[in-house]
């Protein structure tokens, strides 16, 4: 009986160890002039906000969409939902990743992010920086 209790609270604690969450990153995908590279951000709320980095600190070359899912995919990502919107004139696609982890460490597990601001971009065009009241 005493083994049969030991047991129990084991398998318990076991299982409320390894308890796994659902991770969220929006990963925004863009084509500036028609390139033949697609420039990626990664979202991850207030964990992480920025680009994709080799080793030497330069930033990962995708040739297409695709390319960019299944290194994400590789990493353990699937694609919830997509979108796009327009920003100017670009057409920014965003792709809504989700991750199964168990500790939230394992986030940003495989990858180097070159952290940047959220409006970096949109500080350039701030209403009447560039002479005009147009937004």
């Amino acid at each position: 009986m005493k083994k049969l209790l030991l047991l129990s609270f084991l398998a318990i604690s076991l299982s409320a160890t390894s308890q796994t969450q659902t991770a969220y990153c929006d990963m925004m995908a863009t084509n500036f002039w028609g390139g033949r590279n697609v420039y990626i951000i990664l979202d991850f709320g207030s964990l992480a906000y920025g680009t994709i980095n080799n080793d030497d600190d330069t930033s990962m070359k995708f040739s297409g969409y695709v390319d960019a899912l299944n290194y994400m995919a590789g990493l353990g990502w699937s694609v919830r939902d997509t979108y796009s919107l327009t920003e100017g004139k670009s057409k920014v696609l965003h792709f809504l990743l989700e991750k199964k982890v168990t500790d939230s460490n394992d986030i940003l597990y495989g990858l180097h992010i070159l952290k940047k601001e959220r409006n970096e971009k949109r500080q350039q065009y701030k209403r009447g920086s560039n002479g005009d009241d147009i937004y």
